[in-house]
């Protein structure tokens, strides 16, 4: 891991007068944030839950078209209605995504008691085919704690940057995936490595976002995992961030408040 040097900074002044905050103002700002924060999340809602009944209208017609009426289209009216039941399945794909993204922090969770290596070994076996296919060498470092965590979020942390893994892995020789944790006792860091093509590190604060997809691979996702996957962290006290450079391999690290950490689970 990479090792911060720690600056030193001079001593605080004390504040000139009439710069302290004014509580008053500052709890304002904090519910009108709170408040302009729960109206997007709805309004995202809203517009993925009702954009959808008509992409899927859209997707029959097409089908319909296709089927009913093949012959009359021909060989580039097929080509041109092909690509709008692809582009059509994209949106799809995109509402969908979007709809779990806007559902987080509105929904709540349901935090229960994990061992997180079984959840890791559950979300593994749904990767089985890809891994064999691939020929992907998989790592699990334990013991790994136990968390008081919701479960359905646990598992689309760990899909997701598993997922990545497998995704990313290139043409590697001897590709592996290694998962693990490492704990100073108050607080518990996990990571999923791989020897994969690496991000270059001008990447790893936009991969975050909603939507973003790196353009060095294609691949079927919709840019909403990672977005996803920091919010579910944000919003449980955690964060999450990237070490990576191009043809070197990546590792994403999440840590987890030492509120959810069991401490006989280590």
């Amino acid at each position: 891991m990479m090792q911060r040097e720690e600056k030193k900074h001079p001593d605080p002044q004390p504040p000139m007068e009439g710069s302290r905050p004014n509580c008053t103002e500052c709890g304002v700002l904090r519910r009108a944030l709170a408040q302009n924060k729960a109206e997007l999340d709805a309004f995202v809602y809203r517009v993925s839950h009702d954009l959808k009944a008509p992409v899927v209208s859209l997707q029959g017609m097409a089908s319909i078209l296709l089927e009913d009426y093949q012959a009359a289209l021909g060989e580039r009216g097929r080509h041109y209605l092909g690509r709008l039941m692809s582009n059509a399945e994209l949106i799809e794909r995109l509402l969908a995504d979007l709809l779990i993204f806007s559902r987080v922090g509105r929904k709540g969770s349901n935090p229960e008691r994990l061992h997180v290596g079984e959840v890791v070994q559950e979300v593994l076996n749904r990767f089985s085919d890809e891994i064999a296919k691939g020929k992907i060498e998989v790592r699990v470092c334990s013991p790994l704690p136990a968390l008081f965590f919701d479960r359905a979020q646990l598992e689309q942390v760990l899909s997701q940057l598993i997922s990545n893994a497998i995704q990313f892995m290139g043409d590697r020789q001897n590709p592996m995936i290694e998962i693990g944790a490492t704990s100073d006792g108050e607080a518990v860091t996990f990571f999923v490595r791989d020897n994969g093509i690496g991000i270059d590190p001008q990447y790893h604060e936009t991969i975050f976002g909603v939507f973003e997809r790196l353009k060095e691979i294609e691949t079927e996702g919709t840019g909403m995992g990672l977005a996803l996957v920091r919010k579910i962290l944000n919003l449980a006290g955690g964060t999450i961030w990237l070490e990576s450079e191009k043809k070197k391999g990546a590792v994403f690290f999440f840590r987890v408040p030492d509120g959810v950490l069991l401490k006989d689970g280590m």
